[in-house]
């Protein structure tokens, strides 16, 4: 079973062009998503906001494209069919192996950030994976620092 995501312009006209199109291969995956593009990090937080994402992005065969869940769970991305689909046999990521993906990464040395790696069992998986994405996502303003 398919399902697909499309996006919507600001102006409100749906792009579902077979290039921005992406099909998920049996279920969406639990949002928010954390995107690893050859190294490079990013977030999603929605199928629209991945679907934004990966609309201009040419994955060479060379390159390496993994993806895990709020539930931990893989995913892969097949570039050229613009599938995104479970990694079989089913793979569960684990909450050191998610940090160390993030610490490991270009995006956290650019940043000089280092998420702990202590005190793992106090912390519930999909909470340390929207930790990590609102690191990604960038510092959140408060309403006296828009103003």
């Amino acid at each position: 079973m398919k399902q697909q995501a499309t996006v919507k312009s600001r102006t409100g006209e749906a792009m579902n062009s077979e290039a921005n199109t992406i099909t998920f291969a049996f279920r969406k995956p639990r949002f928010p998503l954390i995107c690893d593009l050859d190294g490079d990090l990013f977030a999603a937080l929605s199928a629209a906001a991945l679907q934004r994402r990966l609309a201009g992005v040419e994955l060479a065969d060379e390159k390496k494209a993994r993806f895990v869940d709020a539930s931990g769970e893989g995913w892969m991305f097949l570039a050229e069919e613009r599938i995104l689909a479970p990694v079989f046999p089913m793979s569960r990521w684990r909450k050191i192996e998610v940090i160390r993906l993030f610490n490991d990464s270009r995006n956290a040395r650019d940043m000089g950030v280092h998420y702990p790696e202590r005190r793992l069992a106090n912390r519930r998986f999909d909470m340390i994976v929207r930790e990590i994405v609102a690191l990604l996502s960038g510092p959140v303003k408060t309403e006296k620092e828009r103003q």
